[in-house]
């Protein structure tokens, strides 16, 4: 189920990124609408509305210091105790929610 492969994810701590995926998520146009239903479903339990979270990264001040290359490298490999999505999320979800953080938290 969904939780347990959180909860694997959460432990199996960052995925290795291959740097052809990342290309690949930043050569696709991201929808913002679809990346705001991303992150309410797979990121707002952890980082909440307001992007500050649980103890963790602070969205509104580190999403605006990752080049893109970074941001959507951070969103697949799940650094720390964040959960990779490397293997939950398809490319175009990936960049869906990448340009929906952007728009959210912009540079």
């Amino acid at each position: 189920d969904k939780q347990a492969a959180m909860l694997f994810t959460l432990f199996a701590r960052a995925a290795h990124v291959d740097p052809e995926q990342v290309d690949a998520v930043l050569a696709l146009t991201g929808d913002t609408g679809a990346g705001e239903t991303v992150y309410e479903d797979e990121c707002l339990d952890c980082h909440e509305e307001d992007g500050q979270g649980m103890g963790g990264a602070s969205l509104p001040e580190e999403v605006p210091e990752l080049t893109d290359q970074e941001l959507v490298e951070t969103i697949l490999s799940g650094p720390w105790i964040m959960p990779n999505f490397v293997n939950l999320l398809s490319e175009q979800d990936v960049a869906d929610v990448h340009a929906w953080l952007r728009q959210r938290w912009p540079e």
